[in-house]
């Protein structure tokens, strides 16, 4: 299996929190992921809000 650069990324992000992060949600806000993609998760009363860049949809 060929992983282009993003899933790569992605991987390296879940191995590296598994077992400090709770969620999914938890480890691409740790890991900073998306934010330089133009998208921030905020957890909020157990739900997570997700924020879009301006002009990036």
């Amino acid at each position: 299996m060929i992983l282009n650069h993003t899933e790569k990324e992605f991987i390296s992000a879940i191995t590296t929190y598994e077992g400090k992060a709770k969620s999914l949600a938890e480890v691409l806000n740790k890991s900073k992921l998306l934010e330089r993609r133009g998208i921030g998760i905020v957890q909020y009363g157990g739900k997570n809000i997700i924020f879009f860049e301006e002009g990036f949809i």
